[in-house]
């Protein structure tokens, strides 16, 4: 089982690219900073992931936030 951030990280990317999103555009559309979008595409975030950031994600790639966190890949 991989680790959860590491998961996070590749679907996020998985979907950006599914929908031709830039990493700036999902900035703009979850208010996240560079620097957070940028952890988050690296899995490499200090604190690990919030539910609420999750959500945030999942609304912005039009997806369910349990399809982030799944080891489907």
């Amino acid at each position: 089982m991989k680790n959860i951030k590491d998961s996070v990280a590749e679907n996020v990317a998985f979907f950006m690219k599914k929908q031709g999103m830039t990493a700036s555009e999902l900035q703009l559309l979850t208010n996240f900073g560079t620097n957070t979008i940028g952890m988050i595409l690296s899995g490499k975030s200090t604190r690990g992931i919030t539910i609420a950031t999750l959500q945030t994600l999942s609304i912005a790639l039009n997806v369910e936030p349990g399809d982030l966190v799944d080891d489907w890949q």
